[in-house]
């Protein structure tokens, strides 16, 4: 007997040999949303909030179209975009009723980010069930995250530190991180978990610049964020289960709605035994001024290092009194509720004023911290490198905050001296700023001394 028509199709197919469609529904394609997204913006849809939420996936064939529209059935031209391997985004194109991500093609693997234009807000959607991409080629395919989280989603996996602030209405998470500014400072946050992945997607807006990952405490890896597409695909890693922490760093970023969604391929997560964060305040150093990256700051890799979720709140030229005066928002806006488990990191007294009455105001500042929950807060400031102009002043003013620490007697509050290591290297020519190679002689001191400071 010979073979029939039918058998030799299916075995022509499934060797990518015939050209066919293949559709994924709107629970797989849901897999490839970072971001803010809705269930219930719409009735029977789901909702992509525009710019900030992105889909992302390797999609292999020669022509993939989403079905997707704006509030109940209009399919605007230029509301859903598209960028393919890096490019820049295009317009998809409306043909029978379906949005053409890309057609035409030569049958390949292509790693596509879905964006929905800017000035549609919270009205575009794609069906709650049913199919939603179909992607035609030769053994044609779709590869998204087993796993996504994002900040404020209360994921049980995941642990968290920054400030927050309202997402938009009716979109999950809840929460965005607050932008970095003059209220909140760097705002520069961890998002750290526990899992097996061999990837990492980062979906985090074109202005910040750079992800940091750390993987179980180790030296960070630094990953460049498209500027097109905003997002930084993380591959390579091993796929054994590690405990992951995550930053943002830029020149000089803003955060808001940044670092809303995180994808990965991996198989397994569990959930953080201990979450507890580390926080720093204080100026110009806790911001990052003059490195590569506000990232690049120590307690961010000293966190990781610990086994916290770090964060920073740092704004450039703070005073005593101007960390006194926002430290109250700072706190009431913390992702949670500070407590015994978590340490405040307080780096102050380069710009401050160490008049009549300095203590008063220093006293307010780890007050506030100890009564809003921190179980630890370990003070220091930064020596002048040897030799430099400021050496003296600013060997006083350490001095200064030790004999104070020293005279609390308060178990909770401790001094870090940072005075063993010589930074004339690894400073910038102010000859008190640090470079990267700064951050990293400070982070191995941190690392070093903070832990007899925690016992």
């Amino acid at each position: 007997m010979g073979v029939s028509i039918l058998t030799v199709a299916s075995i022509l197919r499934a060797s990518g040999l015939v050209l066919s469609t293949v559709n994924y529904t709107s629970s797989q394609f849901q897999m490839g949303i970072s971001g803010p997204y809705s269930t219930t913006n719409a009735s029977g849809k789901i909702s992509m909030y525009a710019s900030s939420c992105a889909w992302t996936g390797w999609v292999t064939g020669t022509e993939a179209t989403l079905l997707a529209y704006q509030n109940t059935s209009s399919q605007p031209a230029g509301m859903v975009r598209v960028s393919i391997d890096g490019g820049s985004f295009v317009d998809a194109v409306v043909s029978g009723g379906r949005y053409v991500l890309f057609s035409g093609l030569s049958n390949a693997t292509r790693r596509i980010v879905v964006r929905i234009n800017g000035a549609y807000g919270g009205s575009a959607n794609f069906p709650a069930s049913g199919n939603v991409l179909a992607v035609t080629g030769y053994g044609p395919s779709v590869t998204t995250g087993s796993h996504k989280f994002a900040y404020f989603d209360l994921n049980p996996y995941v642990d968290y530190s920054g400030t927050k602030a309202a997402n938009f209405t009716n979109f999950l998470p809840t929460n965005f991180r607050s932008a970095s500014g003059t209220t909140y400072g760097s705002n520069a946050a961890t998002i750290r978990f526990r899992g097996n992945p061999t990837w990492i997607i980062a979906n985090v807006g074109t202005n910040t610049g750079y992800v940091y990952l750390s993987k179980n405490g180790a030296t960070r890896t630094r990953h460049v964020v498209s500027s097109v597409d905003g997002t930084a695909t993380i591959t390579g890693l091993d796929g054994s289960l590690a405990t992951y922490s995550i930053w943002l760093g830029g020149g000089m970023p803003n955060f808001a709605n940044q670092g809303s969604g995180y994808l990965c391929d991996a198989t397994t997560l569990e959930d953080l035994s201990v979450k507890r964060m580390m926080v720093e305040f204080g100026d110009s150093i806790t911001y990052g001024a003059n490195s590569s990256g506000i990232g690049e700051v120590a307690i961010l890799q000293t966190a990781a290092a610990l086994g916290y979720s770090g964060h920073t709140s740092g704004i450039s030229g703070n005073t005593f009194a101007d960390v006194n005066t926002r430290i109250d928002t700072v706190l009431a806006n913390l992702y949670r509720t500070p407590t015994s488990s978590d340490v405040a990191s307080l780096q102050l007294g380069t710009n401050g004023s160490f008049a009549t009455g300095w203590e008063t105001t220093y006293g307010s500042i780890i007050n506030k911290i100890l009564t809003a929950g921190f179980g630890k807060v370990i003070c220091w400031m930064l020596p002048a490198p040897t030799g430099s102009s400021g050496e003296a002043t600013l060997a006083a003013a350490i001095n200064n905050i030790a004999g104070y620490v020293a005279g609390l007697g308060d178990s909770r509050v401790k001094f870090l001296d940072t005075r063993s290591t010589d930074y004339a290297n690894v400073a910038r020519a102010d000859g008190l700023h640090l470079t990267d190679a700064g951050y990293a002689s400070l982070t191995l001191l941190q690392q070093r001394d903070f832990p007899a400071l925690l016992a």
